[in-house]
């Protein structure tokens, strides 16, 4: 996040310290003033060079980029129109021809997410999806040629195996087979194009473009789909009689010529992004791809999910309108009401061929006003979105879409008249523009995303990268999922609506068509889509100025909930007497030190907790007792191993385990009281009870004890409700042999064997003290390397050092279950690139694969605070939500989840609240692993640098060289720095070895105030000391070379 200030702030008029340094070799200023006055930029966000906009396509490009889909569109109507007549004419049964058309919605079901995960994967030099457009392209040229020329194939076949009395029917029988498999073919290998040219789309225009490119589209498939039936309508046997002697040979003819070279202009125009096999892809199983698609369909992204959830419901609206591929139900409507109007019709009448006129004169209105809805509703929302114009936002266009639909379709139970009808079916074209256009732009919008997001080297991202990760094809596929099952459904409850309406038919009341029944359900459809359409996540682009620093803030809230209630318009941010100034949700490391800073800054401020104890999860069952346990156990374990060799003989030692719980809970007791005082000493409100949401000016207190209930008015209200465990799917934790973080701090008795599943901070520290306690530990991790964020090289020797004190590894290893039976634990493992199973027995097994934002509760979509797709509250560099006077810190939001970085969000948010300046530094957030040796670092490694393209120079010092470690017989690990190769400045300090957590500090320190690391080499430090070491490492980075290595 960054945060600018105006000339007149006070922190601008602060002198730099005063310096007493040599200054005949000094490379650049150590001290830059700007670190005083700025929020730095937030784990995950991107480098000033990356933030600026990336490079969109023009028009023409977006042209090529879409033209496909009227190729695809127009050689849909060639089904849409002539595919039902055609196979009457070959006497094809209508039942026969009904099972025809279920080859739609199973091709949709079964090839988009197929095709989807095959070219999601493709590493092809040609691209991701142009090799499988060339062939489904073919393949759809061919079956075209199939349906074209099914007669003749069929009396070639007749010709080559039959005798010549035989051959007329047989001829008739295999014209009949061909055409049928040819339609079937052609369902299959139109909808597989589709799929490419959809998720092409998806692939190549940035995030900030894709709702312009997918309004392209449906302006594509709209234009085409008018062009195809007009086409159609055409005589085209009497204009072009040599290129057939039918209207469906030429008309086929004319669709491949258009397929072809709209495809062509696709695969020529667009330059595709090559995808690149990871490690873990490669020599996968071929049933992989199965699998892929089953985890797609159970673990949708929840922007996906939530779009998807809609679309159901949205398109059970629509399939009603859409029933009969060749005679949808709303044109069969405006013709039974024409017929109902002349009830002398039949067949052989003019009053039948007007009525079936005045149905086809409807669709051609729905058309028309589609097409011209696809032009200018896409350009109003996205010119007037830029504007924030909060009613045409893209989710309330989609939402007033689904309530037209509504309104129409259940309009059809009172229209008599086929003018009304009509109108209500021309209407249905704005919908209609809509639904081909913004479902794919949100899907569009969430893989760009994704894309960008991906790029980011930050050890925030690592670990959310262990989650499903899927690629445009699979996403669009499974979307499809959810657009053919309404097709089935509304197929059987279209059957049963009709057989109803049949029997209670009300023979007074001719002017009504039991299809309007029909409609009128899908009207209702319609509604609740509507409703569910408030609840899309979506993904929202970057923003369009073009100044970087501008930006950085709205990149770090790209991801939001658009649930914006139209009710919460206006908020106060005035204080009445029985407000408070700041009410702080949450009395955690990040929410109660911004209580007490706001309180010492004069504020009327209360904090809820609804623990009982203050401190969060970090006091009571996270930092503070696993630390203790840490200390104690590594006691036990030197003096069990270790003292001998320092002269110390001790006897007899014993693990009294009760007493280490004692000794951590009378560490727990005594900080968390400590808190009270505080809250006490500066006049903050300790309000005991859950929080949540009345109004973003309210908030409601259930008490402790369940009954009693108060609300807390407020001025501002912060959210510091911090995290929880990150469950595994399909394993149960009971804290008693499954357990999380808060169980393995309060086991009862050492197990003899112990499962930690996930090598990051908790489970290395935990697993460490169950090691030292006795107990054999084997850390499951699904990447090949432990400590996500740690530098590689560390890494490495950290795993070596751990591996000694006795823990075993098992990497790239994926965990598909656990099960209690009886007194054991049985862990199913395999390697996570796929391979033979195996089964791990223990008597405990610890889940720390990491930990998620905690917000339930809090009625966070009562006012329409937005979420991420990960469940982060969207903040932006002031700390706010999309409610102004709610702002979020901590855990709950973007950024590492750590106490001293929600600690400073604390400070920072409540400084900002009184004065409008706060500090936050991003860039200088440390991180820790109390194992022994420890393990800490700030800032950049090695492997990011080089990924970012960052010229670099390193410095390393071990501890063996350092005198207070060899006094200390504690000498394993190192210090590494890595600086600027041309400035020389601190980029990262990666520490491993005794008390690296307290030196770490130094390394924070140096980076705040951007020093070089000829800055450090030139302080003077204490000898001997272990800090010593920081400074040989930056001699070496600066210089070269150290003085004592």
């Amino acid at each position: 996040m960054t945060h600018s200030h105006s000339e007149n702030s006070p922190l601008l008029q602060q002198q730099k310290p005063p310096l007493s340094r040599p200054k005949n070799r000094r490379r650049r200023s150590s001290f830059d003033p700007s670190t005083y006055n700025s929020i730095g930029t937030i784990a995950d966000t991107p480098s000033t060079q990356d933030v600026a906009r990336e490079a969109g396509l023009g028009l023409m490009q977006i042209l090529g980029l879409t033209i496909c889909m009227a190729g695809v569109q127009f050689t849909w109507t060639v089904e849409l129109s002539y595919g039902t007549p055609y196979l009457l004419s070959l006497d094809l049964s209508k039942e026969l021809t009904a099972l025809v058309w279920l080859a739609g919605p199973l091709s949709g079901l079964l090839v988009q997410p197929l095709i989807g995960a095959f070219s999601d994967k493709c590493t092809s030099r040609f691209g991701k999806r142009r090799p499988f457009i060339v062939v489904a392209g073919i393949l759809t040229c061919m079956s075209m040629i199939g349906v074209a020329y099914a007669k003749e194939f069929g009396a070639w076949i007749a010709r080559s195996f039959y005798a010549p009395e035989k051959f007329e029917q047989s001829a008739h029988l295999y014209a009949i087979v061909v055409a049928v498999s040819s339609f079937y073919f052609l369902d299959f290998t139109l909808n597989a194009v589709q799929a490419i040219c959809r998720a092409l789309i998806l692939d190549v225009p940035p995030l900030w473009q894709q709702e312009y490119a997918n309004a392209w589209s449906a302006r594509m498939s709209n234009c085409a789909m008018v062009v195809g039936y007009f086409v159609g309508f055409m005589d085209l046997v009497k204009y072009f009689p040599w290129m057939g002697d039918s209207q469906i040979k030429v008309f086929c003819i004319v669709a491949m010529a258009v397929f072809v070279v709209t495809l062509a202009v696709t695969c020529i125009a667009v330059k595709e992004k090559q995808h690149v096999d990871t490690e873990d892809q490669d020599n996968l199983p071929w049933y992989h791809t199965f699998h892929y698609i089953w985890r797609a369909f159970r673990f949708l992204p929840k922007p996906i999910q939530s779009l998807c959830n809609t679309q159901f419901f949205a398109w059970m609206g629509w399939f009603p309108f859409l029933f009969y591929r060749q005679m949808p139900i709303s044109t069969q409507w405006v013709s039974d009401l024409y017929f109902a109007s002349h009830p002398a019709s039949s067949p052989g009448d003019d009053n039948w061929a007007e009525g079936t006129r005045a149905g086809s004169f409807a669709l051609l209105c729905n058309s028309m006003v589609s097409v011209i809805a696809g032009m200018v509703i896409p350009a109003l929302v996205m010119r007037f979105e830029k504007k924030s114009i909060w009613w045409l936002s893209l989710l309330n266009v989609y939402t007033c879409s689904q309530l037209i639909i509504a309104g129409s379709l259940l309009s059809a139970w009172f229209i008599r008249s086929v003018t009304a009808a009509t109108i209500v079916l021309a209407i249905m074209g704005i919908p209609w523009a809509i639904v081909l256009w913004i479902p794919f732009s949100l899907v569009g919008e969430y893989v760009s995303y994704e894309d960008e997001r991906r790029k980011k080297p930050s050890a925030q991202h690592q670990l959310e990268d262990q989650q499903d990760e899927f690629d445009a094809g699979m996403i669009l596929g499974v979307h499809n999922m959810y657009i053919v099952f309404p097709q089935f459904a509304v197929a059987i409850i279209s059957s049963l609506i009709f057989a109803a309406s049949g029997q209670v038919k009300d023979p007074n009341d001719e002017g009504r068509s039991n299809v309007s029944t029909v409609l009128a359900f899908g009207g209702l459809m319609a509604l609740i889509a509507a409703i569910i359409s408030r609840y899309i996540v979506r993904v929202n682009k970057l923003a369009t100025t073009k100044a970087p620093l501008a930006n950085i803030a709205a990149r770090n809230a790209a991801v939001k909930t658009v649930r914006a209630p139209m009710a919460n318009s206006f908020y106060r941010f005035y204080s009445t007497e029985t407000e408070y100034d700041v009410v702080v949700i949450g009395g955690g490391p990040g929410g109660y030190p911004a209580a007490i800073k706001a309180a010492q800054q004069g504020l009327k401020t209360a904090c809820i907790e609804k623990r009982g104890t203050l401190g969060g999860t970090c006091l009571n069952v996270g930092c503070i007792p696993s630390k203790a346990m840490l200390n104690n156990s590594h006691i036990y374990h030197q003096t069990q191993h270790d003292l001998k060799s320092r002269g110390i003989e001790v006897s007899d030692v014993k693990l009294n385990l009760d007493n280490m719980h004692k000794a951590r809970l009378r560490a727990v007791g005594g900080l968390t009281k400590g808190v009270e005082f505080l809250f006490k000493k500066y006049g903050v409100d300790y309000v005991k009870g859950t929080g949540s949401f009345k109004t973003a000016n309210e908030i409601d207190v259930l008490a402790l004890d369940g009954k009693s209930t108060s609300t807390l008015k407020a001025k501002n209200v912060i959210i510091a409700t911090g995290s929880e465990v990150t469950p595994i799917p399909g394993i149960e934790i009971d804290e008693k042999k499954i357990v999380s973080s808060t169980g393995a701090l309060e086991l009862q008795k050492v197990p003899k064997k112990m499962v930690v599943i996930g090598a990051g901070v908790i489970g290395l520290e935990l697993g460490s003290v169950w090691a030292r306690l006795g107990a054999e530990v084997t850390v499951v991790e699904y990447l090949g390397a432990i400590g996500a964020g740690m530098d590689p090289e560390l890494a490495k020797n950290f795993h070596k050092l751990l591996s000694k004190q006795g823990l075993k590894f098992k990497m790239s290893t994926k965990v598909n279950g656990a099960k209690v039976e009886g007194d054991i634990v049985k862990v199913e493992v395999e390697a996570s690139k796929g391979g033979k199973a195996e089964t791990l027995e223990a008597d405990a097994v610890l889940v720390s694969i990491g930990r998620r934002p905690y917000t339930q509760g809090l009625n966070l979509d009562k006012v329409g605070v937005e979420l991420d797709n990960r469940g982060r509250v969207v903040i932006d560099s002031e700390f706010k939500t999309n409610i102004p006077n709610i702002r979020c810190i901590g855990d709950v939001t973007f950024g590492p989840m750590l106490a001293h970085k929600a600690e400073d969000e604390g400070f920072a948010v409540s400084e900002m609240i009184k004065t409008g300046h706060g500090h936050v530094n991003y860039d200088a957030i440390p991180s820790v692993i109390y194992t022994h040796p420890e393990v800490a670092w700030v800032g950049k490694n090695e492997a990011q640098l080089k990924e970012e393209g960052v010229k670099y120079k390193t410095g390393s010092y071990p501890f063996v060289a350092n005198s207070r470690a060899r006094t200390n017989d504690d000498t394993d690990g190192m210090v590494k720095v890595i600086t600027d190769a041309d400035t020389d400045r601190i980029l990262g300090v990666h520490i491993m070895g005794p008390n690296a957590g307290e030196m770490i500090a130094e390394g924070v320190l140096a980076m705040e105030y951007n020093a070089s690391a000829e800055d450090i080499g030139r302080t003077c430090h204490a000898h001997p000391t272990l800090s010593e070491a920081f400074r040989e490492a930056c001699l070496i980075a600066s210089f070269g070379n150290a003085i004592n290595f």
